[in-house]
């Protein structure tokens, strides 16, 4: 009797319980566009060297079990850097995703390598 009762009770509960809420993910820190950076462009071919200064090398990289997540943070990243160096374009070379080894957890790591430019 007080089994049933208590079988009652406990799945009456759990009905009403709410599920879990789901977790957005949030963009980390070091990954928000700078003021500024967010005007960059980033070409896959060669930049006029008539109109465009390079400034040096870049290279952006982030990771995240989401791939969508993974490249946006590796892009910012990536303008960002074009951004302290002073330049206003960036061509990209390479893209590169995989593993993140580190840690074993089934992230995907974006690696974006490039060149920053000056562009008039």
């Amino acid at each position: 009797m007080y089994r049933g009762l208590f079988l009652a009770c406990f799945l009456i509960a759990s009905g009403c319980a709410s599920p879990p809420p789901v977790k957005q993910a949030k963009e980390p820190r070091g990954y928000r566009v700078l003021e500024g950076a967010s005007e960059i462009q980033i070409v896959t071919g060669e930049p006029d060297k008539a109109q465009c200064q390079y400034l040096g090398e870049v290279v952006g990289q982030s990771s995240d079990r989401e791939i969508e997540l993974a490249q946006k943070w590796a892009r910012n990243d990536f303008k960002n850097k074009t951004f302290e160096l002073g330049g206003n374009s960036a061509k990209l070379d390479t893209t590169v995703a995989g593993g993140d080894s580190i840690d074993f957890s089934p992230r995907t790591k974006i690696i974006l390598t490039g060149r920053a430019f000056k562009c008039k």
